[in-house]
């Protein structure tokens, strides 16, 4: 049986103690499995992680293809591109706490409690199972690696200025690492 949840579920959270729980029971009797979960915000963030990378990725990428490919290569626009590239937002992972817990992932009812603190004050929260949270993650370092390669060359590119009548040598050495990385990294 699959113990991984289908759907993000609403919990009640103790804002004292963390305790998190769902009621809901299956017609033909429930299945207690133990079940892994992270709050939505975290999934959220992760997503929007792997997203921002990947669009940094995807223009990081165009500035070596246009070293590549372009010829002749118009230089100020490549070198402006490789500095806006960089300069692309990507937010830091987060933190997320795995929230262990039992219940049925058929039906999501959901029991993780926590020593109480005896102030249960419980608000709406919505959870997802963990194993969603770490597709997105595997992706976001699968582009993370990519990133670091292709913003250290965007940044050789963004910071170079050819000497006066050493324009083609250096497009043609930058030429050649565009190469060399665009093989390695797709």
């Amino acid at each position: 049986m699959d113990t991984t949840l289908t759907r993000h579920l609403p919990v009640a959270t103790c804002i004292g103690c963390g305790a998190r729980s769902h009621n809901a029971e299956c017609a033909d009797g429930c299945t207690d499995l133990p079940l892994d979960l992270v709050d939505v915000d975290d999934l959220v963030a992760i997503a929007t992680r792997a997203e921002a990378l990947e669009e940094r990725v995807a223009e990081l990428s165009e500035v070596a293809r246009a070293l590549v490919e372009d010829d002749p290569v118009d230089w100020s626009a490549v070198h402006e591109r490789a500095r806006a590239a960089v300069l692309i937002a990507v937010p830091e992972a987060p933190e997320a706490d795995v929230i262990e817990g039992w219940g049925c992932p058929r039906c999501g009812r959901v029991d993780a409690p926590q020593q109480c603190l005896g102030i249960c004050i419980r608000r709406p929260g919505l959870v997802a199972d963990v194993a969603e949270y770490r597709e997105y993650a595997a992706e976001a370092q699968r582009f993370a690696e990519v990133d670091r390669t292709l913003s250290a060359f965007a940044h050789v590119v963004g910071g170079v200025h050819p000497r006066p009548g050493r324009e083609q040598q250096t497009v043609e050495s930058l030429r050649a690492r565009a190469r060399a990385l665009l093989e390695r990294t797709t």
